[in-house]
Parts: structure tokens; C-alpha cells; sequence
């Protein structure tokens, strides 16, 4: 498991903490530039190893569809951190002509 990739930390406010960025890496890139602190993770064993690795100063976690999906049963403990998720990707839209 890699080390988170960015600072993501809100520094100097007292009370602040960081938003994370979970789940597979392609998905996650853009969040880096937020501020999110990323871990990247593919498949069970790294988005559990992931989730349990969140320090307690996370307090907003943003996860791909998958990643949630494997987090389940963790999501729905009222202890954990606050959570988004990124919609499924689409298919993209078509136009009919007459």
C-alpha cells in the first residue's frame, strides 16, 4: 500500500481535519489538486488496508463507486467519517437525428 499523496490538510484552523480520497488511483488524480489526501486502492484487500489506515484527523472521506461498494458494511457504522461517492460513470448521451 502506498503512503498518501498529498498534504490535504486544512492547517491553522483549530477543529479542522483533512478530506481523503479513496478507492481506484485513475479515479482519484483530480482530487489531489482539491487538497484531498489520496489513497489509492484497487481491489479488497487494499480499500480495506486503505480504510483502516485513515488517520483520525479524516474527517470526509470521497470514494469511487467500487471502493464503496467493498466498504459496505463499514460505511454504515455511525463512527465512521463523513462520505461521498462518485457517481458510476454513464454511458455517454446520443443524439437521434431525424
Amino acid at each position: 500500500m502506498s503512503s498518501p499523496e498529498a498534504a490535504g490538510s486544512v492547517a491553522g484552523r483549530a477543529g479542522a481535519g483533512t478530506v481523503a480520497a479513496l478507492g481506484e488511483p485513475a479515479l482519484l488524480q483530480g482530487f489531489r489538486l482539491a487538497g484531498a489526501v489520496l489513497y489509492p486502492a484497487a481491489g479488497p484487500e487494499q480499500v480495506h488496508s486503505a480504510w483502516a489506515s485513515l488517520p483520525d484527523s479524516v474527517l470526509a472521506v470521497v470514494l469511487t463507486p467500487a471502493a464503496a461498494a467493498i466498504l459496505a458494511a463499514e460505511l454504515a457504522d455511525s463512527a465512521s467519517p463523513l462520505t461521498a461517492v462518485l457517481p458510476d460513470s454513464a454511458p455517454p448521451l446520443t443524439a437521434v437525428l431525424p
